[in-house]
């Protein structure tokens, strides 16, 4: 389809560039708009190794505008931030070789040389712009960092001795990490705010469901209330409306109500040495 002019051909040209042939990927919802996300496609017919675009989209008309091109193709993780702008990006060119780039000033900024960390995992900023989190290895385990964009540094939060971080908590409104997640048989978690408001009503949460893992699926703006899933080896999924101000925990509905707990084997963690030592 060729279309020339705001003329004749004005209309076409609308449908023309609002039309994008691939697949996408959701990166952000942008909390702050009520209408827009962010989308990471890859266009059909072009080559793996050829960059990805990142699109704003009405959720609603559909209606599309480019942001930007990722720095290099392949499997690549973006950072978006409040605004919609692209923040830091992360990947494995066509070469296998690992590359970290900051997007400044509309361009991307390469600064895989001043990290020395691999395997890096891009996790969002914080909510005032300032902090970006990931998880990556420094060392032989999984550890999280945070990178302060004004003076481009960053510094390591938590590496466990034993395990790698399997997960992270983090506050729902200003986006701060207040704990870690790792599997040592089972879910361990250790709190890197243990006195942060959210930590301690996630805490009390994990309490009421021992040897059970609640996850908050959805949470009012004042974490006054909210939607508890919580999984194990004998449940599928039970939901739970928890309210903070009442310290209340009322029981919704069952995933599959005619699974019995009762009837479900248990799932117990072992140790075992491997022929290597390990």
């Amino acid at each position: 389809m060729n279309a020339t002019g705001a003329g004749q051909g004005g209309r076409v040209a609308k449908i023309s560039e609002n039309r994008v042939m691939g697949f996408g990927t959701v990166i952000s919802t942008l909390r702050s708009d009520k209408k827009d996300i962010i989308v990471l496609s890859q266009h059909f017919g072009t080559d793996a190794d050829a960059p990805a675009y990142i699109y704003r989209v009405d959720a609603y008309t559909g209606k599309l505008s480019t942001v930007a091109k990722t720095p290099i193709g392949g499997n690549i993780d973006v950072v978006i931030n409040e605004e919609g702008v692209p923040v830091l990006a992360s990947g494995v060119n066509f070469k296998g070789i690992e590359k970290t780039y900051l997007y400044q000033d509309s361009e991307w900024i390469e600064i895989t040389d001043s990290l020395s960390v691999n395997d890096i995992n891009p996790l969002w900023t914080t909510k005032d712009g300032k902090l970006v989190y990931f998880l990556g290895y420094e060392g032989d385990k999984r550890a999280l960092f945070k990178y302060e964009l004004e003076n481009q540094t960053y510094s390591k939060m938590y590496e466990n001795d034993t395990f790698d971080i399997s997960n992270v908590v983090r506050e729902p409104n200003n986006y701060e990490i207040v704990a870690v997640e790792y599997l040592d048989g089972d879910v361990k978690t250790h709190y890197l705010q243990p006195k942060h408001s959210f930590a301690l009503m996630h805490k009390s949460i994990r309490e009421v469901f021992p040897q059970q893992y609640p996850l908050i699926n959805s949470i009012t703006t004042d974490n006054s209330k909210a939607i508890i899933n919580v999984v194990s080896d004998r449940t599928a999924s039970d939901y739970y409306l928890f309210d903070q101000e009442k310290m209340s925990m009322d029981y919704l509905l069952s995933n599959q109500e005619k699974i019995k707990p009762e009837l479900v084997g248990k799932k117990i963690p072992f140790d075992f040495k491997a022929r290597d030592g390990f």
